[in-house]
């Protein structure tokens, strides 16, 4: 049995920091600045809606952001500092759709406003769940879309350090299981879509966007000293969590009912927090939770092709389709990426939900079809998996590309008649059955093969 997994104490910590700092030193690694430096926590009590609108506003100054952005890393950055009395720890995505849209200048800003915070442009496994356990820091990794794709172990690390309770990994280190935690805030950045849809799923996704050429953008420098005002936010930030750390421990928020379960496990903490810190951030955070996770709950590939499904047979109202049918009228769809879709792709994205393809003959066809029914099965898994039709692209279906339903089967054709078996083959005179000629036998000869070896060959 494998050693219980224990968190590294404040002392510890110091030794393997320590140990760290003299490895950089010892083999020349750049650190401008100290990654495991931590900010003392400011001297006199916070006011929680002041430090909030102070934070919020430096993001504002400084990005083009959507609305609800700010107000969400300001939430996530003061969470850092409560990650020891949170069942779950959110991740940031800070996703755009070119380069140049500040995700790195606003993992810049985080560093200073987190509690300790790692920023990292690549990162291995064992990084992650080392530096995690050892230091209980602050992952912000930039540019993971250029090295995610490499490293599929660590989507799994990812993953886990969402939930507290299973947030541990093992790994056999001189023939003994040691394990490590992996529970910690994470912040990811890059191009695109993480195309991983269960860290997608653990990650709370901000848009960001290039400055407009009306907007007026004020420059930031977050080095050399010049960061004062900020790593001062991140003190009181601390501060102020550490004096509301029971209340924020013991929090149960009312959470948005547009949320899915997974979206209220993300946004619970920061929701608390914005509660305790009053004034208009109860209402700023939910706001933000909706604008941005509720629209962000999207669906993966195979529950999009169930609601796409599902909308054409309501479109059609009818309870059949040809799977070609389907299958033309999903690629025909301008609005979604159905291109590539085959009848074996369909097929194979909708077996994990128990929905197979029949085959039946329709009516007025003599040959039996691969058809899809709208069952009661199907109906429920459309309740489970895609309840809202949304606004969605409605297809055009023409009345005779799809089958109507409930519909009795054709009768088989009739079987041949005795004259006709008797003008064909002649019947046996005792038995009175008809007899069948039989078949023309073929000379059969012997080719060698080899020695010892031959093989038949009809002629």
């Amino acid at each position: 049995m494998d050693p219980a997994p224990k968190p590294d104490t404040e002392d510890e910590v110091e030794k393997i920091i320590e140990r760290v700092r003299d490895v950089h030193h010892r083999l020349g690694a750049a650190e401008p600045d100290d990654p495991f430096s931590e900010e003392q926590p400011w001297p006199e009590p916070v006011v929680g809606a002041t430090l909030l609108d102070d934070v919020a506003d430096t993001f504002c100054r400084h990005l083009s952001l959507k609305e609800g952005v700010a107000d969400t890393l300001t939430l996530w950055a003061v969470s850092t500092h409560a990650i020891e009395v949170s069942e779950f720890a959110p991740r940031l995505y800070l996703t755009s759709p070119t380069a140049g849209c500040g995700k790195s200048l606003t993992l810049a800003i985080l560093t200073r406003l987190c509690r300790r915070p790692l920023p990292d442009s690549n990162i291995t496994t064992a990084a992650i769940f080392r530096a995690v356990h050892h230091t209980q820091a602050t992952l912000l990794i930039d540019e993971i879309d250029t090295f995610l794709k490499h490293h599929r172990e660590s989507i799994g690390i990812l993953n886990s350090g969402h939930y507290r309770p299973m947030a541990y990994v093992r790994r056999l280190m001189r023939g003994v299981v040691v394990s490590f935690s992996t529970f910690g805030a994470v912040a990811l950045a890059g191009i695109g879509s993480l195309k991983v849809a269960a860290l997608e799923s653990r990650c709370i996704i901000l848009p960001m966007r290039k400055r407009g050429p009306d907007e007026e953008i004020e420059a930031l420098r977050v080095h050399r000293g010049r960061d004062r005002v900020l790593r001062d936010l991140g003190r009181k930030a601390a501060r102020w969590t550490i004096d509301h750390l029971d209340r924020l421990g013991e929090a149960e928020p009312e959470m948005p009912d547009q949320l899915s379960d997974r979206g209220q496990d993300n946004w619970r903490v920061m929701i608390a927090i914005a509660d305790l810190a009053g004034g208009e951030w109860p209402r700023r955070a939910r706001d933000a939770a909706v604008n941005l996770s509720a629209p962000s709950e999207a669906l993966s590939t195979p529950e999009l092709l169930l609601a796409d499904i599902r909308d054409i047979f309501d479109r059609s109202m009818s309870t059949r389709i040809k799977t070609s049918v389907l299958v033309q009228t999903l690629t025909e769809m301008e609005d979604r990426e159905w291109g590539s879709l085959t009848q074996w792709s369909v097929a194979v994205m909708l077996k994990p939900f128990g929905i197979r393809p029949v085959v039946k003959k329709l009516r007025g066809e003599s040959v039996a079809s691969r058809l899809y029914e709208r069952d009661q099965h199907f109906d429920e898994q459309i309740a489970r998996y895609a309840p809202a039709p949304g606004t969605r692209y409605t297809p055009k279906v023409e009345p005779t590309a799809i089958e109507v339903a409930e519909f009795p089967p054709p009768k088989p054709p009739p079987p041949p008649s005795k004259a006709r078996l008797k003008t064909r083959h002649p019947r046996n005179p005792v038995t009175g059955r008809i007899k069948l000629p039989d078949p023309p036998e073929k000379p059969i000869t012997w080719v060698p093969g080899g020695p010892g070896f031959g093989k038949a060959r009809e002629c």
